[in-house]
């Protein structure tokens, strides 16, 4: 609901802007003739309606855009074909990036970071520990480090709870030390289900199943 209030009144915002220098136009072209006229409540009105529909009209302004990605990787030999349904702040210095990559026969579940490589815990230096936030719920996952420490594979068991919370319309939040990313439940089934066909393993896809 903050993401659609915050959508909407940005878009009233640009249409209050953008109806107040067209009339401030009109009426230093006026000369002042009919400046009562364009100053009047009824005709700043139009201007206001006139300018929110021609915004409501364009292409980005006609849904709020999800943050959820889709990419895909089409190599000679389908047995290395996946695709990846990713999501993340943006932010390169403190976010993650959590990705979901479909292989024909299996899945996984990665978390990504661009900046310093990921702390590992001291009695498996090869492991890093994520705090996992769903709902009222915490858990921790250890999981294994790749890259240099930038990239960790999450436990099936962890990626099918955070699938679970998306899913039941909760968002998710993942953090490790100065790293922090909340994954959004607004727009995920959508792309869950497109993602979820480029993989055979029943588990994932029925899982989608008991939650529609």
């Amino acid at each position: 609901m903050r993401e659609w209030g915050e959508f909407f009144f940005e878009k009233v915002r640009v249409a209050q802007l953008t109806t107040n220098l067209i009339l401030n136009l009109i009426i230093d072209l006026s000369k002042g003739k009919r400046v009562d006229f364009y100053r009047s409540g009824r005709f700043r009105a139009f201007v206001f309606f006139l300018m929110a529909a021609s915004l409501s009209l364009l292409p980005g302004c006609q849904s709020i855009p999800s943050s959820w990605r889709l990419e895909e990787d089409c190599l000679a030999h389908s047995a290395y074909h996946s695709v990846r349904l990713c999501s993340g702040t943006g932010d390169p210095y403190r976010g993650i990036e959590f990705e979901l990559m479909a292989l024909p026969t299996e899945w996984r579940a990665y978390c990504h970071v661009s900046c310093i490589p990921l702390k590992p815990i001291a009695e498996r230096y090869s492991h890093v520990e994520f705090s996992v936030t769903i709902g009222d719920l915490s858990s921790v996952a250890r999981a294994p480090l790749f890259l240099g420490g930038q990239k960790a594979l999450l436990p099936p068991d962890t990626a099918e709870e955070i699938i679970a919370g998306l899913l039941r319309g909760t968002d998710v939040i993942l953090s490790k030390g100065r790293y922090r990313c909340t994954l959004p439940a607004l727009g995920f089934e959508k792309a869950y289900k497109k993602w979820a066909t480029h993989t055979n393993s029943g588990l994932i896809l029925g899982m989608s199943e008991r939650h529609e």
